[in-house]
């Protein structure tokens, strides 16, 4: 964070909260709220890969929410107590997105908002459309894989697959959706979100979708 001009505003247990763009204006803070968080998931990988047993049966993990938006920043608190930081619904968000990645087994979830000015230096993919809980309107989501240019090789040739693998679900062209995903899955047979589509898939080649039907993840948890 430090390195990208970010400011640690808490430890919340094995949480950090961290913001940009205040005290004083920074200039391409979402992109630099970007590069801090893929440079976090890569000192952790590297961390686990230096000092972990490979034997053990799980390693530890980050799951990451970035959001961008308008916030109160400042001094709060009593005359006793003062903290600076940032409160508002888009502090919100960002919390609720870090918890979202289990949903989709991902680890570095963006809004929208946020990856439309950060995807310039890193690399990503659309994640779908979810709508959190204590949220009425559906976001776009994306995962940050990578800084721009160092993506893993079957990833490079696999991402092309999967966004039109997406764009067939989202026209409800489920068969051809599968076809994608399962092209995906051969390069990076890991992939959860991937699993999860195909999983949607099958049951929508079976039964389809009812009226009315939308594109969206309906999240029940934070």
């Amino acid at each position: 964070m430090f390195a990208n001009n970010g400011v640690v505003d808490k430890y919340i247990g094995d949480c950090i909260m961290a913001f940009w763009n205040a005290p004083l204006d920074e200039k391409d803070h979402r992109r630099k709220a970007c590069l801090a968080a893929v440079a976090c998931v890569k000192t952790i990988e590297r961390l686990n890969k230096e000092f972990l047993d490979p034997s053990m049966p799980e390693t530890p993990t980050v799951r990451i929410g970035l959001n961008s938006g308008e916030v109160v920043v400042g001094n709060t608190g009593s005359a006793r107590k003062l903290a600076y930081t940032v409160l508002g619904d888009d502090v919100n968000l960002a919390s609720r997105l870090e918890g979202a990645n289990k949903f989709f087994g991902s680890t570095l979830m963006a809004s929208e908002d946020t990856y439309s000015e950060g995807k310039d230096v890193v690399e990503g993919r659309l994640l779908g459309a979810v709508r959190v809980v204590g949220k009425a309107i559906p976001i776009k989501v994306y995962e940050l894989l990578a800084k721009k240019g160092e993506l893993p090789e079957n990833w490079a040739k696999g991402i092309p697959l999967y966004h039109e693998a997406i764009t067939h679900y989202e026209n409800k062209r489920f068969a051809d959706a599968l076809k994608g995903f399962e092209a995906f899955l051969k390069l990076v047979p890991d992939d959860k979100t991937a699993k999860l589509y195909m999983n949607a898939c099958n049951d929508y080649v079976v039964i389809e979708p009812p009226p009315g039907w939308e594109p969206v993840f309906n999240l029940t948890s934070k």
